[in-house]
């Protein structure tokens, strides 16, 4: 039961923030829908982040998110409040996340502010805790490309492996966007041989 999805990110959350951090999205967590319940005895946000299906791993100033593969990754309101929480803390980053149903959408930060790009697979919004969107249109239009690593460190390899998360779209027939559009443009130009 839930919406399953997978999560990657970068974060730039200073070490010293981050018990603030983990305070602010546990008092935004626990009064909503999802697993936590308020009560659990955390330590640092990577303890917390399971009851959001994410892996938090500290590289200095940096939090690396990844899917919580030994939990069963889940959205929730819950989850959108963790994000949304410690946007203050966050200088910059984004976390990126595709759902079961192939949904992608991802949480820019920057200055402390948080930016969502794409429709949440979960709850159909465009923003935080928005109204849904309109679901009738191509998941692959939901993203823009993933952008890459902050220009002071990119992810090593192993990171990026361990990090990644599945962006390939296809439609009903199993082609991607841009066979589907490869496709139609041969078509247009075999209608303009044969009517000539």
């Amino acid at each position: 039961m839930g919406y399953s999805m997978a999560t990657a990110g970068l974060l730039v959350l200073p070490a010293e923030q981050e018990p603030r951090a983990l305070d602010a999205a546990r008092g935004a967590m626990a009064p909503l829908q999802g697993w936590f319940d308020g009560d659990a005895d955390l330590g640092t946000l990577d303890d917390l982040a399971r009851y959001v299906g994410a892996a938090v791993t500290r590289d200095g100033e940096r939090l690396l998110l990844a899917t919580d593969e030994d939990g069963d990754p889940k959205w929730s309101d819950q989850a959108t409040a963790f994000y949304l929480a410690i946007a203050p803390f966050v200088s910059a980053g984004e976390v990126r996340f595709v759902g079961e149903d192939e949904r992608s959408w991802q949480y820019r930060y920057e200055d402390g502010a948080l930016r969502q790009d794409g429709i949440n697979g979960w709850d159909g919004s465009n923003e935080p805790f928005g109204p849904p969107a309109d679901l009738m249109t191509d998941p692959a239009e939901d993203l823009p490309p993933a952008p890459v690593a902050p220009p002071s460190r990119r992810p090593r390899r192993e990171e990026q492996e361990s990090a990644s998360v599945p962006t390939t779209q296809t439609n009903s027939l199993g082609l991607s966007p841009t066979v589907v559009g490869l496709l139609i443009g041969l078509t247009v130009l075999v209608i303009l041989v044969l009517s000539i």
